[in-house]
């Protein structure tokens, strides 16, 4: 292996890896392995000689040091040229690259998918083990360098040529960063892996992160991993992820980590002493630190405080109180700053810095933003807070609650409509003074009596015509429907009717107000949940039918009438939906105009057909030949004239219906949509109900 031929033969197996059989990458992997524990063992030898060759030589006189180095030297040459894996890292890494590459296209065969997924596993437990090795082969040889200055030069060139083989070359910036690219995407929702699978994929990163020149281009993928989800990441693997950002602080490009990264460290500590348990003091005091010190961190450029932001959200999905309560406040607290800075003047706290602010020069100059402004609000906090009003625990929504009231009661000198992103509409439903008359905070009560109250009180004041405080129709579906969809889903006694009523007719009061996007989603919303809770399925079929009860748009052909009558126009809401509309009309007409030139163009081959058939004949037969001739020239123009006709008034047909306004035309797709719909999700569930059912009774009759 040593030798040329053996370096082609390593080279070899390693393109295996992008076989697409999984006995041979199988047989691959496991190749790489004995080569890694064979250098292993090298570089152990390597390190316990060189600790001897060093206590010995501070012990010993000039001459006897000569000779251990000299024998140390010609051994560690020949430890040196054992090394199997070192000198083919580089190829080997871009054998993981093309494997990683085409994962998509090994994957098409269904038969060997869960081969592969099975498979990928391996890959990737192998691929974070490679590049730690090289990450200790490579510091090695870099503490290894002085040792072999003052060789002979026939030593020193064969000593050069021995680390050309043993050094991991390679690793190079832009290698490892499509590596990392690669990576990344794993680690999404989308391709549950183990938990095992990640860390080893985090392990891979933080190994090759000293060989990345700037790694700011992979961070946004790295900070939405702090985010809570269905397979977030908790325990071990979240610790890997904040190792990563402690060694990419390390870095010169991406230092500014360093800061926030020691905060994510206290934010998610452990008891040692436990098994499992948190670290109460220490996860405790790093919320109340970071509440006094983050007006002093960045959130542009540099998102020091959109990292601290996505943990304290993972917290509020805890179901530990304390840990809930004292983020819960963290983020109040910022808030509440947020407000007090845009109320002050500006919509963020902008420092002009660099040399061109100081002396006072006209060119503009970079800016930073201390403290957050209301775009930190708008982009991290509200969609965490739309997610979490969709959290199954009661607890979980209630902290999102509380901390939309306290966005609503801290921008109350702001008029709604001028952000609309952070639904100021919401100070509708709380009251301060009254904690009874608080839909927002009854919404949420542990009693459900006080519950229903709450949802009868908001249906009261919805479905008066003369109030004027509504809500908007992008708050009710986002943050109030979610609320009230829960009720459906959470009864299970009974005895909760009341509340299970109050909420079918809330729903179908805030489906009224709703624009046709919303309200198709809101059907097909219910109509997944039928089929995916069929305990459900009585409560969830009321609550489709009272939301079809409460279809108010205009499907009736008289707008058009009206609209020509009184000349005004038609205001249409949906423009790329009536655009699409007009170009399937002109598409139909064109289809009518090119069958009718077909449909010519074969009246015309029939004729000239008879016509030679009619030549064909014999001489005494001219009479009848002429008549017959006569009469299917006749009988063609009959044809043609019918045609045109035809053609004429199916034109007209279509020219009449694009004068009917495109917003009759979508109310009528929009019954037809929802129409398809309830016959797709309600009828197998009809014919499971039905059919099945009575089956299964029959058969219990019958045993």
């Amino acid at each position: 292996f040593a030798n040329k031929d053996g370096g082609l033969l390593v080279r070899s197996v390693l393109d295996c890896l992008t076989s697409s059989g999984d006995t041979i990458v199988e047989n691959s992997l496991t190749f790489v392995e004995r080569l890694m524990e064979n250098d292993e063992q090298a570089l152990a030898l390597i390190k316990k000689n060189s600790s001897q060759n060093a206590a010995r030589g501070a012990n010993g006189d000039a001459v006897a040091d000569m000779e251990i180095v000299t024998s140390t030297t010609k051994k560690e040459k020949s430890i040196v040229a054992t090394f199997l894996l070192r000198p083919h890292i580089h190829h080997l890494l871009t054998r993981f690259q093309a494997r990683l590459a085409t994962r998509g296209e090994l994957l098409k065969d269904r038969k060997n998918k869960r081969v592969m997924f099975a498979l990928d596993q391996r890959v990737l437990g192998i691929l974070s083990q490679v590049s730690l090795h090289a990450t200790r082969s490579l510091s090695s040889m870099t503490s290894d360098d002085s040792s072999g200055e003052d060789e002979d030069e026939d030593e020193d060139e064969d000593g050069e040529r021995s680390r050309r083989r043993a050094s991991p070359a390679g690793l190079t910036n832009e290698t490892c960063s499509t590596l990392v690219s690669l990576l990344i995407p794993y680690l999404r929702e989308a391709h549950r892996l183990r938990g095992d699978a990640k860390k080893d994929i985090l392990d891979t990163i933080a190994a090759l992160s000293p060989f990345l020149t700037d790694a700011t281009s992979h961070l946004t993928m790295l900070f939405m991993l702090l985010l809570p989800g269905r397979r977030s990441l908790d325990g071990q693997v979240r610790i890997s992820l904040i190792r990563l950002f402690q060694t990419l602080g390390k870095q010169k490009m991406t230092s500014w980590l360093a800061r926030p990264a020691s905060i994510l460290k206290e934010l998610n500590a452990w008891d040692p002493r436990k098994f499992e348990e948190f670290d109460y003091n220490r996860r405790l005091k790093a919320c109340a630190t970071f509440e006094k010190t983050f007006t002093e961190m960045q959130s542009y450029p540099h998102k020091q405080l959109h990292i601290v932001l996505f943990q304290l959200i993972h917290t509020l999905h805890e179901e530990d109180f304390a840990l809930r309560k004292s983020a819960l406040d963290t983020l109040m607290t910022v808030v509440h700053h947020v407000s007090e800075v845009a109320k002050s003047g500006g919509d963020s706290c902008l420092q002009p810095i660099g040399k061109s602010a100081r002396h006072g020069s006209q060119s503009p100059s970079p800016t930073v933003v201390l403290g957050g402004n209301i775009q930190l609000l708008e982009t991290v906090l509200m969609p965490a807070i739309k997610t979490g009003m969709r959290s199954t625990s009661v607890n979980v929504r209630k902290s999102f609650v509380l901390l939309l009231a306290e966005i609503s009661s801290s921008f109350e000198w702001m008029e709604i409509d001028v952000r609309p992103l952070l639904h100021l509409d919401i100070r509708f439903l709380v009251n301060k003074h009254d904690q009874e008359a608080d839909i927002l905070h009854g919404l949420t009560h542990l009693q459900l009596h006080r519950r229903a109250k709450s949802l009868r009180r908001f249906r009261t004041h919805h479905s008066d015509e003369t109030a004027t405080k509504l809500l908007r129709p992008h708050t009710l579906a986002h943050l109030f429907l979610p609320l009230v969809t829960h009720v459906l889903y959470e009864t299970e006694k009974s005895a909760d009717y009341v509340i299970v009523d109050e909420a079918i007719a809330t729903i179908a009061s805030i489906s009224t107000s709703l624009p046709w996007s919303r309200y198709y989603s809101v059907i097909r919303l219910l109509l997944v949940q039928l089929q995916r809770r069929p305990e459900k399925e009585k409560v969830l079929i009321k609550a489709v039918c009272a939301s079809i009860e409460s279809f108010h748009f205009d499907c009736s052909e008289s707008i058009a009438a009206s609209g020509e009558a009184s000349g005004e126009a038609v205001v249409v809401e949906e423009e790329e939906e009536n655009d699409e509309i007009a170009k399937e009309e002109e598409e139909a007409l064109q289809e009518i105009m090119s069958k009718k030139k077909t449909e010519e163009e074969d009246d015309d081959e029939e004729e000239e057909a008879e016509k030679e058939e009619g030549e064909g004949e014999g001489e005494g037969e001219e009479g009848e030949k002429e008549s017959s001739v006569s009469g299917g020239k006749e009988k063609s123009d009959q044809k043609k004239a019918a045609k045109k006709g035809n053609k004429k008034e199916e034109a007209a047909v279509v020219t009449a219906d694009a004068l009917v306004p495109r917003a009759t035309v979508t109310a009528l797709t929009a019954t037809n949509k929802i129409t398809r719909t309830l016959l797709d999700k309600l009828l197998p569930s009809l014919y499971q109900y039905l059919i099945k059912g009575r089956q299964t009774k029959d058969d219990g009759g019958r045993s």
